[in-house]
C-alpha cells in the first residue's frame, strides 16, 4: 500500500509539473497562438518618413486611417530601413541581408545571387500563392530576381487611383486562394507619396475612386515674389533653343515673358508644358524643387511640405481601401498585415530635399505598423531593422528561420515578451560596399565614410540632439572608435552573395526597354 501511495504521489507530482509546463509553454507570449496558415499582406510606401504621421507625433492629421489601424495593433517607434533609397532597401527587406551582403544597388540589371532565397520565394515553396501590385516596378527588384518568388505580377501606373481596382482584385484573390486551401502572400508597393515631387506645381489632387477623399486643410503659403522670381529664372535657365528647332526665337521670347508674368507657379507650369518636349530638358517640378530647396527659401519649403502631406493623406485613403477590402473578405482573423516604407525623405533638413547619401533619420526612420492575429495593441520602442521582418514573419508562422538570414526575429515583442533578444544597434548603408554607412542605438549615431565635404565621420547624441544638428566633439574619439569597430566587425562577419548579370526579360519589348534605360537606372 505504501508503495502504491508513493507511486500515486509521484504520478500526481508529474501531472502537476506537466500541467504547469503546459500553461507556461502555451501561455508564454512568444508561443501564443502561432499562425501557421496565416496570409501575409505587406504594404510598402515609398518616401514616407515616420515623423510625418500623427501617431508618430506629427502636428497634422495626415494619416487618420493608418494611425487608427496602429492604435488597434502594433506600432514600432524605432524602425529603420536598410538603405536610404529604393533598390538596396527593398532587397534587404525581402532577403534579410545587409546591402553589403546581397550587393544589389549599383547596376539595375544585376540580379540576386541564386543562393539567396527571398521571402516571397520561401513562402511560395511552402505552398503560398504569391502576388504583387506595384506602381514603381523597375525600382523594387522585379527585374532583379524578386519576380521569381511571385506567381502573379500586376504592374500599374504610379497613380494610386488607377491602381486601386487592381489592388482590390488582388485582395479578392487571397480569399480565392484560401477557398482552395492555400495561404496567400500579397506585396503592395505604392509611390503615392513619392509622387509629390512631380506635383509641386500641380493643382490640388483628387481621388475620384473614393468620394470620401477631401484634401487636408493644411496651410498653403502665398507665392511670394521671391519664390516666383527664383523659379522663373531657373525655368529660363533650363529652356534650350536649338538652330534646328521649328520654334522661332521670337516665340521663345514670348514664352519667357509669359512665364515671367505668371502670377503663380501653377500658371507657370501650364505655360511650361506648352513647350515641345525636346526643348525642355527637365520637368518644372524638378527644376524648382532642386533649385529653391538648395537656396533654402522657407516659403517654398513650407509649400513643398504641404504637397508632401497631401500625398500622404491621399495614400492614407488608398490604404483605408485596402483594409476595408480585407475586412469585407473576412480575412483579418487569419492575415498578418504590415505597413511600412522603404525609406523616408529630407524636407529641408540640412538644406536638403530628397533622399540618398545623407541618411539622416528622416530618410531612414520609417513607420512600421503590424497586425498579427491574437495579439494585443502595443507601442514598441525596440530598435527594429527592416532585415528583421523576414525572420519575424517566419517565427509567427511557426516555420524554421534559415541560418543565412542576418535579421533578428522580434516576434517576442509582437506577443508582449519584452525580455527577448533585441537589437543593440541599427546599421544603414547607402548601397552595397559603397560608403557612407551609419550605426546607431537609442543614444548615439555615427556616420562613416564620405558623408560630407571633408570626408570626416560625424557623431550625434540622439537624446539631446534628436534632429542631428550638433556634432559631438567631447569624448568623440572613444565613442566613435567603439561604434566604428562594432559596425565593421558586424559587416565583415557576414557572407557576401555577389549578384549575377542578366538581360532584360523576353517579354519586355524594345520600346519599354528603351524607356527603362532612359531612366538612368539601368546600365545597358
Amino acid at each position: 500500500m505504501l508503495r502504491m501511495h508513493r507511486i500515486r504521489n509521484l504520478l500526481t507530482t508529474c501531472i502537476i509539473i506537466l500541467a504547469a509546463y503546459g500553461v507556461f509553454y502555451f501561455a508564454s507570449p512568444h508561443r501564443s497562438k502561432p499562425c501557421p496558415r496565416c496570409n501575409i499582406v505587406i504594404i510598402m510606401i515609398d518616401v514616407l518618413r515616420a515623423d510625418s504621421l500623427p501617431c508618430y507625433g506629427y502636428r497634422f492629421n495626415t494619416a487618420p486611417n493608418m494611425c487608427s489601424f496602429a492604435d488597434n495593433n502594433l506600432l514600432f517607434t524605432h524602425a529603420f530601413s536598410a538603405s536610404s533609397w529604393t533598390l538596396p532597401s527593398i532587397m534587404s527587406f525581402f532577403t534579410s541581408l545587409y546591402p553589403t551582403s546581397h550587393e544589389m544597388g549599383v547596376a539595375m540589371l544585376n540580379s540576386l545571387n541564386p543562393e539567396i532565397i527571398p521571402l516571397p520565394l520561401y513562402l511560395k515553396n511552402f505552398g503560398y500563392d504569391t502576388s504583387f501590385v506595384s506602381t514603381n516596378q523597375p525600382n523594387v527588384g522585379m527585374y532583379q530576381g524578386l519576380e521569381t518568388g511571385f506567381t502573379n505580377q500586376i504592374i500599374v501606373s504610379n497613380d494610386i487611383g488607377q491602381s486601386l481596382p487592381l489592388t482590390r482584385k488582388a485582395i479578392d484573390g487571397i480569399k480565392e486562394s484560401n477557398q482552395n486551401n492555400k495561404p496567400a502572400f500579397l506585396f503592395i508597393h505604392t509611390d503615392g507619396v513619392h509622387d509629390y515631387a512631380n506635383r509641386l506645381t500641380s493643382a490640388p489632387l483628387e481621388f475620384p475612386l473614393d468620394p470620401e477623399y477631401t484634401p487636408p486643410q493644411l496651410p498653403i503659403p502665398p507665392f511670394t515674389e521671391t519664390i516666383r522670381d527664383a523659379a522663373v529664372q531657373t525655368i529660363l535657365e533650363h529652356l534650350t533653343f536649338t538652330a534646328g528647332s521649328d520654334i522661332s526665337l521670337d516665340t521663345y521670347r514670348a514664352w519667357h515673358k509669359a512665364i515671367q508674368s505668371a502670377p503663380t507657379l501653377y500658371e507657370a507650369e501650364e505655360i511650361f508644358q506648352q513647350l515641345p518636349t525636346e526643348d525642355r530638358d527637365v520637368t518644372l517640378s524638378h527644376v524648382i524643387g532642386s533649385t529653391l530647396s538648395d537656396r533654402n527659401y522657407p516659403e517654398y519649403l513650407e509649400f513643398m511640405r504641404h504637397i508632401y502631406d497631401e500625398h500622404i493623406r491621399r495614400t492614407d485613403i488608398y490604404i483605408k481601401n485596402i483594409l476595408v477590402q480585407l475586412e469585407k473578405n473576412n480575412l483579418m482573423d487569419n492575415t498578418i498585415v504590415i505597413i511600412s516604407a522603404e525609406h523616408g525623405e529630407l524636407l529641408g533638413e540640412d538644406n536638403l530635399v530628397g533622399h540618398g547619401m545623407k541618411m539622416y533619420n528622416p530618410e531612414i526612420n520609417v513607420p512600421l505598423i503590424m497586425h498579427v492575429p491574437n495579439t494585443k495593441p502595443a507601442r514598441i520602442d525596440d530598435l527594429i531593422h527592416h532585415i528583421d521582418v523576414y525572420p519575424t514573419i517566419l517565427d509567427v508562422l511557426g516555420k524554421s528561420i534559415p541560418d543565412t538570414l542576418q535579421g533578428l526575429s522580434f516576434s517576442p515583442a509582437v506577443y508582449g515578451n519584452h525580455e527577448g533578444k533585441k537589437n543593440l544597434y541599427i546599421i544603414t548603408e547607402w548601397t552595397n560596399s559603397w560608403e557612407p554607412k551609419t550605426i546607431q542605438n537609442h543614444k548615439w549615431k555615427l556616420f562613416t565614410g564620405i558623408h560630407n565635404t571633408t570626408g570626416d565621420n560625424e557623431l550625434y547624441d540622439l537624446i539631446s540632439d534628436p534632429h542631428e544638428k550638433k556634432l559631438v566633439t567631447a569624448d568623440y574619439r572613444q565613442i566613435a572608435d567603439t561604434l566604428t569597430k562594432t559596425l565593421y566587425d558586424e559587416l565583415d562577419a557576414q557572407p557576401s552573395y555577389p549578384p549575377k548579370q542578366r538581360p532584360f526579360p523576353d517579354w519586355i519589348d524594345d520600346e519599354h526597354r528603351k524607356n527603362l534605360i532612359e531612366t538612368g537606372y539601368f546600365n545597358r
